[in-house]
């Protein structure tokens, strides 16, 4: 995506379409940094539940994992109010 951007810009074929691919790369770079951050959060998390209680740990591991991805669904969705609400009310 951010190479047609690119193409699109420096061959002027389409500004409009150029600059429009170019906030849409953007768009998926920051929400994949951000998926990152979030994934490395819930590994060292898992970790250190593991190395606290063995048994909980390995119970937690597959809830961290599908809230994981669950989280990453939201973002790409673009369902952030629906982040917030999740993680507001961690008790549900």
């Amino acid at each position: 995506m951010l190479h047609k951007a690119l193409c699109s810009i420096i061959y002027c074929e389409n500004f409009a379409a150029g600059i429009l691919h170019s906030v849409l790369a953007v768009r998926h770079i920051s929400i994949g940094i951000l998926v990152f951050h979030i994934t490395v959060i819930f590994i060292k998390y898992t970790q250190m539940m593991e190395n606290r209680l063995p048994v909980y740990g390995q119970m937690f591991l597959p809830m961290a994992w599908n809230k994981l991805l669950d989280t990453a669904e939201q973002l790409i969705n673009g369902d952030y109010s629906a982040i917030v609400y999740s993680f507001w009310n961690k008790g549900e």
